[in-house]
């Protein structure tokens, strides 16, 4: 009886020769540069006979793969031709590994009403989302409380986070799990939870993700069998260290997000900025993010920091305007709040001139001959050095919608559900 199965990443081929039970477990599939390798395991009769990783696209290799079985068990005494043995399971293996996934009818496919996010506006479901920012900014603490968040079903509006409930796969490249462990654990009590009842699950890494990703999506499989891939979250810290440290290598940067489109879950992937303060590394790492956030931080005294999240790249959703977030670091725990941007001291040195014009009318209406001068202030740069700046951005904001004119007042600028707003209450019965 011949049959041949899908096992995890991998497959299970069984085969039976002159009454032995021939099995092969085969798995780590991989190609590089059309040649297709794999480590097969192989058993006669549940003893273990052999592991290699043959090269299954070459002769040379296949030869070496059954005259290595031939020398375990030989042919006289055991009666199984390992050369035609070892082809046919090469063929198998490379037919089902070239067929990939079938093709499907696009009409059949359920579109949702909206886009879902696990967290909003952070982490879409079932996409690689990217956080980049300098070393030691708070990007692991903020993808921790987000894994908190996601695992506790914690709901507080100082984190400025819509949340759905989701499981946490921590990738560890750069710490260890002691510190992971510790971080968490301030997390939890920043936010009043003393227990230590939480799933969410750690692997200190040494090899690229592209090596391990069959047995990640295997653990992924085992440890939540009745939870869909979108809603695990693989948190990869961090990019460079999961290619190889080859970040200027395309090749490196696509097998990584090849190998995180096979695992198939939800990710969110942190990484640096190199000297110039923009992302390091390939430009295929902007292309495959299909939400990219830079995080930005300011020290603000000793035991707090501020950092500001910028959207820089989406692909389904609008770019979403910039957020800030306040840590403070006691000695029994971590409290992050979410604060608007405007009121922060990231705020003053990170945003944009049209950012800032944008925040300060969102706060509440503002003349447009006075937003120069509190641009100027806030920057520290002068009314008259960000004068033609601040303009130009009302214009444009004008143009574009975002913001209108009061119909009352023509120098007054302000949002147009400011305007909606008061239309409404017009309305309202006292």
């Amino acid at each position: 009886m011949t049959s041949f199965e899908r096992n995890g990443a991998g497959y299970i081929y069984t085969d039976d020769w002159n009454g032995h039970t021939i099995i092969a477990r085969i798995s780590r599939i991989s190609e590089t540069g059309g040649r297709v390798g794999a480590e097969v395991a192989v058993l006669v009769d549940g003893n273990p006979v052999a592991r290699s990783s043959p090269t299954l696209t070459s002769v040379s290799g296949l030869d070496q793969f059954w005259r290595k079985l031939n020398r375990r068990l030989k042919y006289e005494d055991y009666g199984i031709d390992w050369e035609a043995w070892a082809e046919g399971m090469a063929g198998r293996v490379l037919d089902a590994y070239r067929q990939g996934e079938p093709d499907i009818s696009l009409s059949g496919v359920p579109v949702p009403d909206e886009i879902e996010f696990l967290i909003n506006p952070y982490i879409l479901r079932g996409q690689p989302n990217v956080l980049y920012g300098e070393g030691s900014g708070g990007k692991s603490t903020l993808a921790l409380l987000m894994a908190v968040l996601m695992d506790s079903g914690h709901v507080d509006t100082r984190h400025g986070m819509t949340v759905k409930p989701a499981k946490t796969f921590y990738l560890d490249y750069e710490t260890d799990e002691y510190e992971v462990s510790h971080r968490i654990k301030w997390l939890r009590a920043g936010m009043g939870l003393q227990d230590n009842d939480y799933d969410i699950a750690y692997r200190h890494c040494t090899r690229p993700l592209k090596d391990e990703a069959d047995q990640i999506k295997e653990m992924i499989r085992k440890r939540w069998p009745d939870t869909p891939l979108s809603e695990v979250v693989l948190m990869v810290d961090s990019l460079g260290l999961a290619t190889g440290g080859a970040l200027e290598e395309a090749e490196s940067v696509l097998s990584y997000f090849t190998a995180l489109r096979w695992i198939g879950a939800t990710s969110l992937t942190l990484t640096h900025v190199n000297k110039e303060g923009k992302i390091y590394g390939s430009i295929y790492t902007i292309n495959a993010a299909r939400n990219l956030w830079e995080l930005q931080k300011e020290a603000v005294d000793r035991g707090r920091l501020e950092v500001g999240m910028f959207h820089r790249k989406a692909n389904i959703i609008e770019l979403c305007q910039p957020t800030a977030f306040e840590l403070r670091f006691n000695p029994t725990d971590l409290v992050v709040e979410s604060k608007d941007i405007i009121d922060s001291v990231v705020g003053d040195k990170k945003l944009s001139i049209a950012q800032m014009v944008y925040k300060l009318i969102e706060v509440s209406p503002k003349r447009r001959a006075l937003l120069p001068k509190m641009v100027g202030e806030r920057t520290g740069r002068g009314e008259d050095d960000v004068y033609n700046a601040v303009t130009t951005a009302i214009s444009r904001m004008l143009r574009s919608g975002s913001v209108i004119e009061d119909p009352n007042d023509k120098d007054m600028v302000r949002l147009p559900s400011e305007q909606a707003e008061e239309e409404q209450d017009e309305w309202k019965i006292e």
